[in-house]
């Protein structure tokens, strides 16, 4: 049990666990001597028997001299105890009233006393549950100066002093402007230079007088305590307890702009499995890339399998960003990507091609396929022998083949596919969209 003396008016004492109180003593001031000693008897049920001050000590009878004088009065929370009370109990008390409980289960009761110490009057209370077959106690307090009455549930005294518990000014180190104070919200917003480290601060700051402060249970001393605001929110809780005993919590965020990467580089870059042969050869001191192709591939309309870069950082060809089996890319033209980092940087990579076929190309313009959209059938105008028609989804995969000029595209998916035309002229490569 921990006995509390609040501003030397109420002592209060915890009954942890709750149950039965330590060595079955309730002793109001420790001193040694219980005023009240519990006892629990299968016959007899809860008894607290008057054990200290004679017949000045006794309880807050439930009834008067010829019945219920031995048995307590469940008293509720904030009931005065004092003279007004029905001090006749003598000897003992039993609480289960001999098979007559007063006392409703499962709910917070408080039992009144008086108590004879030193040959002074003092009262106090006694906080108990009944669960229906047993009393739980729970804690005690009486008021310390003679003759004063005491309200049920009391543990602390009036609070003297002053109530100030503000933090009139607050600052970290190397902070960007002032501090923001927010006294009504109880805040404090701080800004930090991108990139400081905020996992140990010392903060100067100024309380209210005689006001102290503390962050998880350490006492705070102005230009000496560090503190860590490296968390999810950036953010400290100083309690704030006023002269009085009141406390407040004051929350101190920490705003800082993120770091943003300078990093470019090109971590993973695969074509499509029908594309590439091997593995790809990276050489980043030099950013350039090396990948070998499988035969024959066009490189006029190239979707990448994988691309992974820096974090935050995005890659372009062509000004087009690349999103990987998506992104449809002319590396015949251009082989450079552009990666751009998080924070503007630039880097350009060269990607070199091995086994890169000679593909003479057709002009655009000499080569139409219609209608584009296509529901049924796909008609290709060009002026040369054609040899084959392929149709690719955008994954790269060989879906549909032909040597006319007109293919039955009415069994494909709706979505985007590559026709590619060979021809005895070149090769011509055209999107086209499935409906």
């Amino acid at each position: 049990m921990a006995m509390l003396v609040a501003n030397a008016e109420i002592v209060y004492t915890d009954i942890n666990p709750d149950g039965a109180p330590a060595n079955n003593m309730i002793d109001f001031n420790g001193d040694g001597t219980a005023e009240f000693t519990y006892i629990y008897d299968e016959m007899t049920g809860t008894t607290l028997t008057y054990t200290g001050g004679g017949n000045g000590t006794n309880i807050w009878a439930n009834g008067n001299a010829d019945e219920g004088w031995d048995t307590p009065k469940p008293l509720t929370e904030g009931t005065s105890i004092g003279t007004n009370g029905n001090f006749i109990g003598f000897g003992d008390s039993n609480l289960d009233g001999w098979g007559n409980n007063p006392f409703p289960a499962n709910q917070e009761r408080y039992i009144g006393c008086r108590l004879s110490i030193g040959g002074q009057t003092y009262y106090g209370w006694i906080r108990v549950e009944w669960n229906g077959t047993t009393f739980s106690f729970k804690d005690f307090a009486y008021e310390n100066t003679p003759n004063t009455p005491i309200n049920a549930g009391d543990a602390t005294a009036t609070p003297t002093g002053s109530d100030a518990k503000d933090i009139l000014s607050y600052s970290l180190p190397n902070q960007e402007g002032e501090s923001i104070i927010d006294n009504n919200q109880h805040k404090i917003t701080i800004n930090m230079p991108a990139g400081t480290a905020i996992n140990n601060l010392v903060a100067t700051f100024t309380l209210s007088e005689l006001a102290t402060a503390k962050v998880n249970g350490v006492a705070q001393e102005s230009g000496v305590t560090a503190n860590n605001w490296d968390n999810s929110n950036h953010l400290v809780q100083y309690v704030v307890t006023a002269e009085n005993g009141s406390t407040v919590i004051w929350k101190i965020y920490i705003e800082q702009e993120e770091v943003l990467s300078s990093e470019a580089e090109i971590l993973e870059f695969k074509m499509l499995p029908n594309q590439q042969k091997g593995a790809t050869i990276y050489d980043r001191p030099n950013a350039s890339i090396e990948i070998t192709l499988q035969d024959n591939v066009d490189l006029h309309q190239v979707t990448l399998h994988k691309l992974q870069v820096s974090e935050g950082a995005k890659a372009y060809v062509n000004e087009v960003e690349i999103i990987p089996l998506s992104t449809v890319i002319n590396f015949n033209d251009n082989n450079i990507v552009k990666v751009v980092a998080a924070d503007g940087t630039v880097k350009n990579w060269t990607i070199n091609f091995k086994n890169k076929a000679e593909i003479m190309e057709i002009d655009a313009k000499q080569c139409q396929i219609y209608p584009n959209p296509a529901k049924e059938i796909l008609n290709i105008e060009i002026d040369a022998t054609i040899e084959k028609c392929e149709i690719y989804n955008i994954s790269g995969q060989l879906i549909l083949e032909s040597t006319q000029a007109k293919m039955n595209v009415g069994d494909l998916k709706q979505g985007i596919y590559l026709v590619k035309i060979m021809t005895s002229n070149g090769v011509c490569v055209k999107q086209l969209i499935k409906q």
